[in-house]
């Protein structure tokens, strides 16, 4: 597994540039620019994409709402107590019946989501602050992701840009292509918090 400084060293080797010992922000100039990009290009690889490394299936259980004139809103289903805490849900990427139908009507207010389904599958991803734990060819994508966006400050040549994002065209291409063959279906960060729904309702697409 890659560290963050092994990511930012080789986003510098694209950029033809010398790797650096820490990413300090106290060591040098060059550091600091590397762990701001770093972070920006974490939040948008893993915001522009489902991808298995900060996907989570987490289940849910209704209990009735005081909603009885709204029947899509028939069931309450209380987020503070769904997976294990701390859970952010800020990012849903899908909510599921136990049938593997798309629950498209939904309402949420603040931790409570009301929805027709008593019993539902949330997919939801959750940002990440280091690439610890990723796959190679994620981290790898994260790299030429640094370096496409940090070439002008840590290079000063604005005509890096193009060939830095064709390097990220291609990593991404490569990543998406990984992530297909290799992630399981069903896949989950969390595995003992929906497992057991997976297992009762195999049967459905996730």
């Amino acid at each position: 597994m890659s560290t963050d400084l092994d990511v930012a060293n080789k986003a510098l080797r694209h950029l033809g540039l010398s790797p650096v010992e820490s990413l300090s922000a106290n060591s040098s100039s060059m550091s600091r620019v590397l762990l701001d990009t770093l972070q920006s290009s974490l939040n948008t690889v893993l915001g522009s994409y489902d991808w298995s490394v900060n996907r989570h299936f987490d289940e849910s259980v209704g209990t009735e709402s005081t909603l009885v004139d709204y029947p899509e809103y028939r069931y309450l289903h209380d987020l503070t107590q769904v997976g294990t805490p701390p859970v952010n849900f800020d990012n849903i990427v899908s909510i599921k019946s136990p049938e593997g139908l798309y629950v498209t009507k939904y309402h949420r207010i603040g931790d409570s989501l009301y929805t027709a389904e008593k019993d539902i599958l949330i997919t939801y991803t959750e940002t990440l602050d280091t690439v610890a734990d990723m796959p190679e060819y994620l981290a790898s994508l994260i790299a030429a992701h640094v370096a496409m966006e940090g070439c002008m400050a840590l290079t000063g040549d604005g005509n890096k840009y193009y060939v830095m994002s064709k390097i990220y065209d291609r990593e991404l291409r490569r990543a998406r292509s990984q992530e297909f063959r290799m992630t399981p279906k069903g896949y989950t960060n969390r595995p003992d918090s929906a497992s057991s729904f997976i297992q009762a309702h195999s049967g459905f697409s996730l």
